[in-house]
């Protein structure tokens, strides 16, 4: 539904004429909005370019990366189990979504901030949910072939000509290396999957929780630079790049700054 509401805004500029549809980028961060953002940019051929940050890419991956073996079984003859039962007319299971759910890493339960927004949030939750999380992947929708429809107008507006051609969509992926939260592999999966022109933004030496704060200069830079080089204006010195990267794969690499004594 996230994916369907992002396309809607999309098709609503375009409707609209409010904003310029032939600059349009999309940003997303953490989990599924970095997820999201990459599968609506797929789905949706006026977007130019994407910025996801801490991306998941497969939701069951994600869920199972987070259990053992046993308790990974355990928790899809559970989700069954709650199906069946719902199907029957009964009642769905509720369940902590902290730790029947995302079982949360030592990293984000040690995490001040974290602690205070789950404090915030309801204790449970449906597990029906869990279905659409393991039904998630946005790797596949990266994968799909890259074309948009031309459209050539006479003087009249009338349309006189339809054809397929190659698209275009620069795609920058960021995450933290070995990150245990959102999988450093899910970034690194989407980045290979994704056609050039591409970017991938590693942290090293930081973690997830920690990486906004210590390297949000670093990181901001590349996300803006990446946004003015595709969507900038034609006269702005970025867009001159882009016949440079049209066809290319960067790999940048970020080193968290050493905190003070």
């Amino acid at each position: 539904a996230q994916i369907r509401d992002i396309q809607a805004a999309i098709s609503t500029i375009h409707e609209r004429a409010i904003l310029d549809r032939d600059r349009i980028g999309l940003f997303g961060m953490g989990g599924t909005g970095a997820g999201n953002a990459l599968a609506a940019a797929a789905r949706s051929t006026g977007v130019r370019c994407v910025v996801a940050y801490h991306v998941v890419a497969d939701g069951a991956d994600w869920l199972r990366c987070m259990r053992t073996e046993r308790e990974w079984h355990e928790f899809l003859s559970r989700v069954e189990t709650d199906r069946v039962r719902r199907e029957a007319g009964h009642p769905g299971e509720m369940v902590d979504p902290r730790t029947e759910l995302m079982v949360a890493a030592p990293e984000r339960r040690a995490n001040a901030a974290k602690r205070e927004v789950d404090a915030k949030l309801p204790t449970r939750f449906h597990l029906a949910s869990a279905a659409d999380l393991l039904s998630y992947r946005p790797l596949d929708e990266i994968a799909k072939p890259a074309h948009m429809t031309s459209i050539r107008t006479d003087a009249a507006g009338r349309v006189v000509e339809e054809r397929q051609v190659p698209r275009t969509l620069a795609t920058l992926v960021a995450t933290v290396a070995g990150d245990r939260v959102t999988p450093e592999a899910h970034a690194v999966a989407a980045f290979e999957r994704s056609a050039p022109p591409k970017r991938l933004v590693r942290i090293r030496g930081v973690g997830h929780y920690e990486a906004d704060a210590r390297c949000f200069d670093a990181l901001a830079r590349e996300f803006v630079d990446w946004f003015e080089r595709w969507l900038g204006p034609p006269e702005h010195p970025a867009r001159g790049a882009q016949a440079v990267v049209h066809t290319e794969a960067e790999t940048v690499e970020i080193a968290a700054p050493a905190l003070p004594v």
